[in-house]
């Protein structure tokens, strides 16, 4: 290691308050933080899901208010909520499920016919 160098790590070393070289430019305008920025994004987000929450517990309410209204008009309420589950399977998913059903139901049918 050359003097030089010698001295400027030995300066950088030992004393607490290094300069960095070189020097960082420094800017004349003060930025805006970004935790700022960060900050107005979270609550922005966080706005957004509480809307979206509101939302979902009205439309809850009007499904359970259909289903009430199925009832009283007769209407078997756990085969129309089965109905509305299995519309929403894909066809094959519906197919491989009616499947397994049958299988299970022909593997235990001799118990349930013996009751």
């Amino acid at each position: 290691m050359g003097t030089r160098a010698a001295l400027l790590f030995a300066s950088t070393v030992s004393s607490p308050r290094s300069t960095r070289w070189p020097p960082l430019p420094r800017s004349r305008k003060k930025k805006r933080p970004r935790r700022h920025f960060a900050k107005d994004q979270l609550k922005a987000i966080i706005e957004r899901i509480e809307r979206l929450e509101e939302e979902k517990k009205t439309i809850s309410d009007d499904i359970r208010d259909v289903y009430a209204e199925a009832k009283g008009n007769g209407f078997d309420v756990k085969a129309l909520r089965t109905i509305v589950r299995l519309r929403k399977q894909d066809a094959n998913e519906r197919a491989e499920e009616e499947t397994i059903l049958e299988n299970l139901h022909a593997g235990v049918g001799d118990v349930c016919e013996g009751r």
